[in-house]
């Protein structure tokens, strides 16, 4: 009776794992990868794989020093990290979670750009030096080989960072633009305000009060509330752009810093950079309706599924 019982469970065991193995390859014939969030953890020198549907974590990549930028390619198949500390760029397979190739930098890359049609991987000095151009070679099985011919470049980074004029001169951080109104609402890490500004001259018409540390802003479900993470508060505050006032001030994780919304305009995370975690924000609400554990400092995010592209 045992020795039944096991093979009817073997048996289906194996059928399973059959089903499984036809669905991913379902998948991979169809050219649609699932629905990742990919987080970019810098203290830990890992991307955590993140869920964006259930929100949850689903494992992490281990990575070179100090990844920071993150980009997906390939049909959602590639996910590319740009690791600052260590100066390169890798290349995982986003299905096996297997490294494929690194490619050696030597300076601060990041803010990566991929023409897929013709092959090429731009990657910008972010301390302003010359970017690089990484040509690419994937087969069509998706096993790609690579090939690299590095060139310098004039590069894709803004020199001269855009700055509010007026009474106030800073370098805009974050900005969320009201074309109806000719105006923009920023922010600037060192002012504890929310900056309205017009979007021709950028000069400072109106300052909110805000908190302290303002590191982004983005906008809302309908452009009627923009939300603006405090990076010396642990906390998002909730700003009405009908009548700027402040509607809510929500309580997150240590120093959050990027923002990310979710398509849909249902969900937004926010990166908690000085800490461990990702907090889900309901925006309809507002409330944070659940804290994700990813590991040390998350900054760079990036979220890839069809459907919504």
């Amino acid at each position: 009776m045992n020795r039944r019982w096991a093979r009817q469970i073997g048996s289906f065991l194996a059928l399973v794992a059959v089903l499984l193995a036809a669905a991913a390859w379902s998948l991979l014939l169809m050219g649609r990868a699932p629905a990742r969030l990919y987080i970019a953890c810098t203290g830990q020198n890992r991307v955590a794989l993140v869920d964006p549907v259930r929100h949850e974590v689903l494992g992490h990549l281990q990575t070179d020093a100090g990844p920071e930028e993150l980009l997906v390619g390939g049909g959602g198949w590639r996910l590319y990290v740009a690791c600052r500390e260590a100066g390169t760029v890798q290349v995982f397979d986003t299905a096996t979670r297997r490294l494929l190739t690194r490619y050696i930098i030597g300076r601060a890359p990041g803010n990566l750009s991929l023409d897929e049609e013709r092959g090429i991987l731009e990657v910008a000095n972010v301390e302003q030096g010359p970017n690089t151009l990484l040509h690419l070679q994937p087969d069509p099985l998706l096993s790609f080989v690579p090939r690299t011919v590095t060139s310098p470049v004039v590069g894709l980074i803004e020199r001269e960072p855009r700055r509010f004029k007026g009474e106030v001169d800073a370098r805009i951080g974050s900005q969320v633009e009201l074309e109806d109104r000719g105006v923009f609402l920023g922010v600037a890490s060192e002012i504890p305000d929310v900056l309205v500004a017009g979007i021709q001259d950028q000069v400072v018409r109106l300052r909110i009060p805000i908190g302290l540390g303002p590191s982004e802003i983005l906008s809302g479900p309908g452009k009627t509330r923009a939300f603006i993470s405090l990076r010396g508060e642990n906390a998002v505050a909730v700003l009405d752009l009908q009548t700027l006032d402040v509607l809510a001030r929500l309580p997150v994780g240590q120093g959050p810093t990027r923002l990310l919304a979710l398509p849909g305009e249902e969900f937004l995370y926010v990166m908690n950079t000085e800490g461990s975690t990702v907090s889900v924000i309901r925006m309809e609400g507002p409330e944070v309706c659940k804290t994700l554990e990813v590991g040390g400092n998350p900054l760079g995010a990036v979220l890839w599924n069809l459907a919504w592209r």
